[in-house]
This record gives C-alpha cells, sequence and structure tokens, in this order.
C-alpha cells in the first residue's frame, strides 16, 4: 500500500486491492481492515470521494475492528479513523473530522504508537485551516512535525512541511512560505512523492505570483498540475486551476481567466471536494479584476464555458499558453 501510494500507481493498486476484496469472504480480519483503509487512501487520492468514504465506514464496521494493529503497531481502526475524516473535510463536514480525528488520537495514543498519534495531529491541523483558525493549524502542525522527525518517518516529514508552507502563505509569511516549501519539494523529488511534490510546487507558484513575478508562477502552477496528471490526482487539481486563473487576469487575459475561474469553481463542487476559504480568498482581486474588464454577458458566457469542462478538458486549456 505505502509503494503504491508513494510512487502514485494509484489505479494498480487500488485495482489490486479491489479484486481481493471481492474475491475472498468478507470476515472481519485485520487484512481486510487494513486493505479498506488503503482503497480508501487510494480512492481519495483519485478523486473517488464516495468510495473513500464507503470503504472506510465498512472498515470501522468490522466486528472487533479497535482490536486490530496495523504492521507498525498502530490502531488499525485509527487510521481507518483518519482517512475517513480527512474525506469528511475534504466535503466541508468540520465537526465530524475533528470527532473522528480526536478519536484516532486516542486510539493511538492507547496502541503507544507515536506515528499514528502524529498522522492524527497532522490532519487535525490541516482541518483548523480549513475553519481559518491559522495559528491553531500551524500549533497542530509544528506539534505533529516534531513528533514525525523523532520517527523519522521522511515522507510524513515532507507532507507536513508541504501543509505548513501553504498555511504560512495564508497568513502572509512568504519567507516562511517559501523555505517550507522548498524544503518539502526537495525531499519530495529524492522520494519520488510526485503527489505531494504538486501542493508544494503549487504553494511556490502563489509565492511568486504574490511577489510579482507571473511568469515563474505560470511555470511553477503548470508543473504541479502536470505532475498530478501523470498520476491521474483530482482532488488539488482545481488548485493549481485557480492559480493559472489568477496568472491570467494578472496579463489582462480576462476571457481566458474567467474560463478557469469558473473551472475551477465548479470541478471542486462536483467532485464534493470545495476550495478551502483561504484559496477563495486569495483569488478575489483577481476575479474581480477580470470580472470588470467584461461586460456582463461576456462574463456570463465565460464562466459557464469554464464550468462545463470536464477535469481533462481544464488543464488541457489551462495548459495551452504554459507549452504543453
Amino acid at each position: 500500500g505505502e509503494f503504491w501510494y508513494l510512487r502514485g500507481y494509484w489505479s494498480e493498486g487500488r485495482r489490486w486491492l479491489e479484486e481481493a476484496l471481492a474475491k475472498f469472504s468478507p470476515a472481519p480480519t485485520a487484512a481486510r481492515a487494513r486493505a479498506l483503509h488503503r482503497v480508501s487512501w487510494l480512492a481519495y487520492l483519485q478523486g473517488d470521494l464516495d468510495r473513500a468514504v464507503g470503504a472506510g465506514e465498512e472498515g470501522l464496521g468490522l466486528e472487533g475492528v479497535e482490536l486490530f494493529r496495523t504492521g507498525g503497531g498502530d490502531s488499525t481502526a485509527a487510521e481507518l479513523q483518519r482517512m475517513l475524516g480527512m474525506v469528511v473535510g475534504v466535503r466541508g463536514e468540520l465537526e465530524r473530522e475533528t470527532e473522528l480525528l480526536e478519536e484516532s488520537l486516542a486510539l493511538s495514543r492507547e496502541a503507544g504508537s507515536l506515528r499514528g498519534m502524529a498522522a492524527s495531529l497532522f490532519i487535525l491541523g490541516s482541518g483548523w485551516r480549513a475553519r481559518g483558525d491559522l495559528q491553531r493549524a500551524t500549533q497542530l502542525l509544528e506539534e505533529a512535525l516534531t513528533m514525525f522527525r523523532e520517527t523519522g518517518d521522511q515522507a510524513l516529514i515532507a507532507s507536513v512541511l508541504a501543509h505548513l508552507g501553504f498555511t504560512f502563505l495564508l497568513q502572509g509569511d512568504l519567507e516562511q512560505a517559501k523555505a517550507t516549501s522548498e524544503e518539502a519539494a526537495a525531499m519530495f523529488r529524492v522520494q519520488k512523492h510526485t503527489s505531494y511534490l504538486a501542493d508544494a510546487l503549487n504553494t511556490l507558484g502563489w509565492v511568486a505570483f504574490l511577489r510579482g513575478d507571473s511568469e515563474r508562477a505560470r511555470a511553477l502552477y503548470a508543473e504541479s498540475i502536470r505532475a498530478q496528471r501523470e498520476i491521474g490526482a483530482k482532488v488539488s487539481a482545481p488548485e493549481n486551476l485557480l492559480g493559472l486563473a489568477c496568472v491570467a487576469a494578472a496579463r489582462g487575459e480576462a476571457e481566458r481567466a474567467t474560463r478557469l475561474f469558473g473551472a475551477s469553481e465548479a470541478l471542486p463542487e462536483a467532485m464534493g471536494a470545495p476550495l478551502e476559504p483561504g484559496e477563495m480568498a486569495l483569488q478575489e482581486p483577481y476575479l474581480a479584476a477580470s470580472r470588470s474588464q467584461l461586460d456582463e454577458t461576456s462574463w456570463q458566457e465565460a464562466w459557464a464555458e469554464g464550468g462545463a469542462m470536464t477535469l481533462e478538458e481544464a488543464i488541457s486549456y489551462a495548459l495551452e499558453e504554459a507549452g504543453d
């Protein structure tokens, strides 16, 4: 499971797991619970949130799941709760997310798993950022980072750094956002961890853009979105579309920007994964600028055209001027 996840072989891994789950008896075993956790995780990364929720809930419904342990000694129930919490959080069910993650934290603590405790704190931090409490988010993410440094888990250290970088960006600390995201990106390149590399590149794109370097920003957004397309990632792709929309607006390409704004709003809603309030706030001045340059009819037409695009159509359109 870790191999499929880190190397981006999500479709292959999920296919094998789904076949195994269908072939063998649905007995409440530790192996089945762990397979359902991995299916939930891979489905989430592919943007299939319904299956991610279904697999997580099925795993948590297995008799005796609270007694199962992972290979690393963590509570399997805690892993399932963390995954389910992440998915419902992406859907905007923040109260349920917090409840699931606090339960997972308690179970990992009871199991004596420092890695599990850190993972729960990590996702809790991301959830509080989505609520707009950036100070609390930073505190939880830094606490998780300290724990992961103690466990030596390089992939998770880099992942927390990527989330911290974006949190610093939303706080207006571009220096910290840049330094933290560059550290994360360097680690992801060594690890060949394409999914989270894309996230770090997105933050670096915003740093460049907010510093006035729209060409550098466009190159970073394009690199990020290509990396996501390569491995079939969907949940985070609209974030890069939003960045490229802002770049187009800054360049005075009002119709192009409006189409991309329309796509970046419609696609997350269709996937059940709306953008965070912080991301929406970043776009506001550029959205207003593009709207001011078009009459109402042109605006509505361009917005509708963007909103009607599939994810692949929106990505192809966004990359047209990026040399793809």
